[in-house]
């Protein structure tokens, strides 16, 4: 299991606000095909993690990708572009 910051978990529920419009999604951790982290939008899957900012769903990832993050964590780091979510091994 990962951990996930107070302020990493209240800016997902703000970009899931924000930007994942379509009922029944949330935001999901995912490696794309050069193997870095992003965030899309997807279902919830029966194997998935489920990560909360109190009662609302913020986060998921899947178990196999659960099981590589395992001892991470998810936290905000401020940049010259701004906050960016960056994950800590």
């Amino acid at each position: 299991m990962i951990r996930i910051t107070g302020s990493a978990k209240s800016r997902l529920k703000r970009i899931n606000f924000d930007r994942v419009k379509k009922a029944g999604l949330i935001l999901r951790l995912a490696l794309n095909n050069g193997g870095q982290l992003g965030l899309l939008a997807g279902k919830e899957q029966i194997s998935d993690e489920v990560y909360r900012e109190g009662r609302k769903k913020v986060l998921l990832i899947a178990e196999e990708l659960a099981v590589i993050l395992n001892g991470c964590t998810l936290d905000i780091r401020d940049t010259k572009e701004g906050r960016v979510l960056y994950m800590l091994h």
